[in-house]
């Protein structure tokens, strides 16, 4: 559930998460699985993808479905594949892939993205029998990322720093788990983390960038400039054709007289 409170705590979710109990990536044969559709709305069912396979949602024959949830009684090898919740609307959560191992030996390390330089633990359980119902760390482990030495620890149990990679386990005597990816999400700067008190609210939004002062004005006064500068000028025009029109009328009148005249 940390991994939900987080997303809570940094909006980093979508309207529903997929938890899985235990929370590991690996797990025995005929373990038990419970898949989990963490939502403040109804209408989620949890959603497979399994090798050579076409999605399907949970049903009997693998899983038993619940209201927002999903049993896995009895995991075989063929359950491995990638799980995520779905809506009736077709909104999807965070997906996660589970691997079933019928080795004796499985690595348990963190289903989600962890946050990079955190510690993190990781384990190493092995099964005598695959129907033995439980499982034993008892034991000195080996522990290789991308394929590399990092350490042992007995019982076989190891923390390290998180980084980013393929992990695995040894049991020297009995054989070595599969791989499973370990994810790491980039660390939040300090001044941007919550407290451990309730999130206070957050800061109002910085205000939007004035528009440009008084541009609406500005045009409103040039249209009218123009517009009286028009005018102007075409009473202007208007005044001085009048004008030369009189004179030439006046002119043709004081020829005609002197021609009467003469």
């Amino acid at each position: 559930m940390a991994f939900f409170s987080l997303c809570l705590m940094f909006s980093l979710c979508s309207a529903a998460t997929l938890t899985v109990t235990p929370d590991q990536s690996q797990f025995f044969q005929h373990d038990r699985i419970t898949l989990t559709c963490v939502t403040n709305s109804s209408g989620w069912k949890v959603m497979r993808t399994i090798k050579n396979k076409v999605t399907e949602e949970c049903k009997r024959g693998w899983g038993i479905p619940t209201e927002s949830a999903c049993n896995i009684k009895d995991a075989y090898p063929i359950d491995t594949g990638e799980y995520w919740c779905e809506s009736n609307r077709g909104e999807r959560s965070n997906k996660v892939n589970l691997t079933i191992s019928d080795n004796s030996v499985i690595l348990e390390s963190p289903l989600h993205p962890v946050v990079e330089g955190e510690n993190v633990t990781l384990g190493c359980s092995y099964k005598k029998d695959k129907d033995d119902d439980t499982s034993t760390s008892d034991f000195e482990a080996e522990f290789y990322r991308n394929d590399l030495f990092i350490g042992k620890k007995k019982p076989g149990k190891m923390i390290i720093e998180a980084k980013e990679g393929f992990y695995k386990c040894l049991y020297p005597t009995k054989g070595e788990s599969l791989k499973s990816w370990l994810a790491v999400r980039a660390r939040v700067p300090p001044t941007e983390m919550y407290s451990s008190s309730p999130p206070s609210p957050p800061p109002s939004p910085p205000p939007s960038p004035p528009s440009e002062p008084g541009v609406p004005w500005i045009r409103v006064i040039s249209g009218s400039v123009l517009f009286i500068l028009y005018n102007i000028i075409l009473i202007l025009c208007v005044y001085t054709y009048r004008k030369w029109a009189r004179a030439k009328t006046d002119m043709k009148r004081r020829i005609a007289d002197h021609v009467l005249v003469n």
